[in-house]
């Protein structure tokens, strides 16, 4: 097998050699991977079709030593004003996939306070999106996603948004 070589031809044109062959195949691989991870998801894609949303607060706080979990939950349906502020609060936000989704754990380590978001829909049931407080890191569904691009601004945003939506101080 011979060794290709950058000649020109008659006409000025330079055939193309392995090396930058290999070399222009890896960019545009990694291209495309980089276009893969950072494209924007609109969180209006997983809840167009709700008509219900059912909302789970956690805190834990430490007391005497002893982790205490605190739950409160909230409840609304497509006639709630607060359901269309839940909507239109994740209209204005969107995600993307980060390196945790591809790992296939959907598992995020967090902090003393969470957010379960349960969007119902006919017939496809439910899609779960859980916000954890000072986490870049989301789960939509069954897999790990990314809120903002650099630091936890953007997630701590979306998360205290959604405690105002609540009234939760």
């Amino acid at each position: 097998m011979g060794k290709v070589q950058a000649v020109k031809n008659e006409r000025g044109v330079v055939k193309l050699t392995k090396k930058k062959i290999l070399t222009c195949a890896i960019a545009l691989t990694f291209i495309v991977l980089i276009k893969i991870v950072f494209s924007p998801i609109n969180f209006s894609d997983k809840i167009l079709e709700s008509t219900h949303v059912n909302i789970s607060y956690i805190r834990t706080d430490l007391i005497n030593g002893q982790p205490t979990q605190y739950l409160s939950d909230y409840s609304f349906d497509v006639k709630s004003e607060k359901f269309h502020d839940v909507i239109n609060l994740l209209k204005t936000y969107s995600y993307h996939r980060c390196f945790e989704s591809f790992k296939g754990n959907a598992e995020i380590k967090g902090n003393t306070e969470t957010l379960i978001i349960s969007f119902y829909e006919e017939p496809q049931g439910v899609s779960e999106l859980y916000v954890i407080a000072n986490v870049p890191n989301i789960i939509v569904g069954q897999t790990v996603y990314r809120v903002g691009y650099w630091g936890n601004s953007t997630s701590n945003r979306l998360f205290n948004e959604f405690k105002e939506i609540l009234d939760i101080e």
